[in-house]
């Protein structure tokens, strides 16, 4: 019988030579070299997917200054070395891959450097501002505890939130000094301050010393344009200014007025003209991964923190942490915006915490705060304060004068 006649023509031939059945796998050789699918003789084998990558660092994130923290350097390498020293939290520590041999300390250079590194997922704990929160609220970062220092108002009992007022206040040697009674006086006296001398607040980054009495000369007192802003560093350098006479009038934390002693002989050292609507207070941030609603490190974190500071009192007696409320800072998030809304004709809004060098209402630099450059011509050193510094808050730094409109 013919096989051949009877095989149907698209039917394969049955013989194949040595030849033709090489040519495929060369064929398919080519075509790999071609798109780069073929092993190269130099690349590294394949990682060995039962390999674990080694532990990492637990990262906390600060400034080194402007925030509720006193010495904010020395402050954290106590809390990393009282951190480790906790068993249970450092074994904790292990089982969640970080390392226990270290924490990092990572001091932001300011707080746009904070911001920026805080949106880069730098840190796994983070003791920010308020307003540096505020700008930065997101699912990345979480609060679990405020600061809470004297004058501020504490949550109830089971709820979360501290909040803190601002003031703007005047010392004895203003002109009509605690002759003001009404609240349409003390207004009005402040209106006639701020129309000739600057205010003089902690930093363009305090939320009761600088953001909301800022709203407050717009809401209360209907100003878009005052005299500048006299930034001093701190809320205790506001009050050496206004209570010695180098500055007519300051706004900071209420608290902070608390560090002047009792009047003499019935003569009070200040006058409260204005106080401002509270504002959250500074707050201590987790990566949202660590919340202590989900995670075993967040909520051993969270304890020690409170001991740290409550218990132990390693910050000093002043200075407490209580249970955070995030819709605080979302509403301090709004304030925000309005303070920026209400500027006629700025731009967009500021890098947070660096002065707004465009704003409606002027800025004056301070002497106070390093690398500060002045920019208004010194005027000579008052002959005699009214009445003279109390030694609580110690005298003037030799040769230090009087800035801004006088």
């Amino acid at each position: 019988m013919n096989h051949a006649a009877s095989r149907p023509a698209w039917a394969p031939r049955a013989r194949r030579t040595a030849a033709h059945g090489l040519l495929r796998p060369l064929l398919m050789l080519i075509i790999a070299w071609g798109l780069g699918l073929a092993p190269s003789h130099g690349a590294a084998p394949p990682a060995d997917p039962g390999e674990a990558a080694p532990p990492r660092k637990f990262s906390i994130g600060f400034l080194n200054d402007g925030s509720d923290l006193n010495n904010a350097p020395a402050l954290m390498s106590r809390l990393s070395q009282y951190l480790l020293a906790r068993k249970d939290l450092k074994a904790t520590l292990a089982r969640n891959h970080y390392q226990t041999d270290e924490i990092l300390l990572s001091p932001c250079d300011g707080t746009r450097d904070m911001a920026q590194r805080m949106a880069e997922n730098e840190f796994d704990l983070v003791f920010a501002t308020a307003v540096v929160y505020a700008r930065q609220i997101g699912p990345t970062y979480e609060p679990i505890l405020q600061t809470l220092r004297p004058g501020d108002k504490e949550p109830p009992r089971g709820e979360g939130g501290v909040l803190r007022r601002g003031v703007i206040f005047i010392g004895p040697h203003a002109a009509a000094f605690n002759t003001a009674t009404s609240a349409r006086e003390r207004a009005d006296q402040a209106r006639r301050l701020l129309a000739g001398s600057p205010l003089a607040v902690p930093t363009a980054d305090s939320a009761a010393g600088y953001i909301s009495p800022r709203l407050m000369l717009i809401h209360d007192l209907g100003l878009q344009k005052t005299a500048g802003f006299l930034f001093c560093g701190s809320d205790t350098e506001v009050v050496k200014h206004v209570v010695s006479g180098l500055a007519d009038i300051g706004a900071c934390r209420e608290g902070a007025l608390a560090i002047l002693p009792p009047p003499a002989k019935g003569r009070p050292f200040y006058q409260v003209l204005l106080q401002s609507l509270p504002t959250p207070t500074d707050p201590i941030l987790v990566h949202a991964e660590l919340l202590p609603a989900r995670s075993e490190l967040g909520l051993e974190l969270k304890v020690a923190l409170r001991e740290f500071f409550n218990k132990d009192q390693l910050a000093g007696a002043d200075l407490r942490v209580e249970n955070a409320s995030k819709r605080a800072y979302e509403m301090l998030a709004d304030t925000l915006h309005e303070v920026e809304e209400k500027r006629p004709g700025a731009p967009a809004a500021p890098a947070v915490g660096e002065p707004d060098l465009h704003p409606a209402l002027p800025l004056v630099e301070s002497p106070q705060p390093p690398a500060a450059t002045p920019t208004s011509t010194p005027s000579p050193e008052p002959a005699a304060l009214a009445p003279a510094l109390p030694p609580e808050l110690g005298a003037p730094p030799a040769g230090e004068q009087a800035r801004g409109a006088r």
